[in-house]
């Protein structure tokens, strides 16, 4: 499972780009961000700061998982936990980027 860590992190991490990207664009183009609490972290310290804050420590927390998954005692449980974790982030991210994000960014073309 380790070997998934190496695939999914730099996924995780070009879906936090384009997510910062495409919603940068919604927000210029009029749109409002959905989470409460991003759009009220982003009327504090602005739109770009905000985003490179969040998706900073979103990153930092996985790959923190997942450099829990190269310990030497790191037990198969905990192997299965954060196999898991990447998992259901990666599918929850990618629904809501290709259910949200994408067709807006495409109705702005």
């Amino acid at each position: 499972m380790k070997w998934f860590v190496f695939i999914s992190f730099p996924l995780l991490a070009l879906l936090n780009i384009y997510d910062a990207y495409s919603t940068r664009i919604l927000l210029l183009n009029g749109a409002e961000e959905a989470n409460i609490m991003m759009n009220w972290f982003m009327d504090i310290v602005g739109i770009i700061p905000a985003m490179i804050i969040a998706k900073s420590i979103f990153l930092c927390i996985f790959f923190v998982i997942g450099l829990l998954c190269f310990k030497e005692k790191c037990t198969n449980r905990e192997q299965k936990f954060i196999f898991a974790s990447y998992i259901i982030s990666i599918s929850i991210y990618s629904y809501v980027m290709l259910t949200r994000n994408y067709p807006m960014m495409k109705m702005l073309t």
